[in-house]
């Protein structure tokens, strides 16, 4: 059975992280916006209070800012399914990368499950992005 480790919270704007880009000379790197996005995150995480053993799962809520067209009166006050870009597996790679650098995990192959879920913001929320982990329960006789 899985059980809960910790769930935390990213202010702002979900971003999703970027291609790797490559400089004539053959070095690979990281956008320098997806740089400061990660910064941005692990200093406000601080210092990783564990290091997750085993497989881990991890779910995640990604709420956009919702467009101007979606404020209508006649528009639900609440979250809305989002389907447009970015797309969701970029989103959720940005969390990872965050989550690895963080040091939560020795690699983020321990992730055996993700879960997902893409909204724009309720008419009187903020964007931002959730996150819980969970690792396996060690069964007891």
């Amino acid at each position: 059975m899985w059980k809960l480790r910790h769930q935390g919270y990213l202010d702002g704007q979900p971003r999703s992280l970027g291609r790797p880009r490559g400089t004539r000379t053959g070095r690979i790197y990281t956008a320098p916006e997806d740089r400061e996005y990660q910064k941005m995150h692990l200093d406000a995480l601080g210092e990783s209070p564990f290091i997750l053993d085993g497989p881990v799962r991890v779910q995640m809520i990604f709420v956009s800012k919702r467009p101007q067209r979606l404020f209508r009166k006649k528009d639900n006050d609440g979250r809305i399914l989002k389907t447009t870009k970015p797309d969701i597996d970029n989103m959720v790679k940005m969390v990872l990368d965050i989550m690895t650098k963080w040091k939560v995990w020795t690699d983020d192959s321990q992730v055996v499950s993700i879960q997902a879920e893409d909204y724009y913001c309720g008419k009187y929320e903020e964007p931002h992005t959730c996150f819980q982990l969970y690792t396996l329960e060690e069964e007891t006789e």
